[in-house]
């Protein structure tokens, strides 16, 4: 059993949304987010998660973190850009 595996076994669906809502959200994990998606996929083929179960928590993962990268700037985020 491989790290990823014995991860998703311990944290399930939750790990499977907070990983990939933090890679859409831009931040780098060495994680490519296929590999997760493909994991998530073995482990329902195999019956070990339920297929909407694990779609509804991929979807809304991608679907969040997609919105957050497009939402518009808060005010006052020009003063913090310039300081950086």
């Amino acid at each position: 059993m491989n790290s990823l595996d014995l991860f998703l076994v311990q944290y399930g669906l939750a790990a499977i949304f907070i990983i990939l809502l933090i890679k859409t959200i831009g931040i780098p994990i060495p994680i490519p987010a296929d590999l997760i998606i493909l994991t998530a996929a073995a482990r329902v083929a195999q019956g070990k998660l339920n297929v909407w179960q694990a779609f509804i928590a991929i979807f809304i993962a991608l679907v969040v973190g997609g919105s957050l990268v497009l939402m518009p700037p808060l005010p006052g985020s020009k003063k913090v850009a310039r300081l950086a």
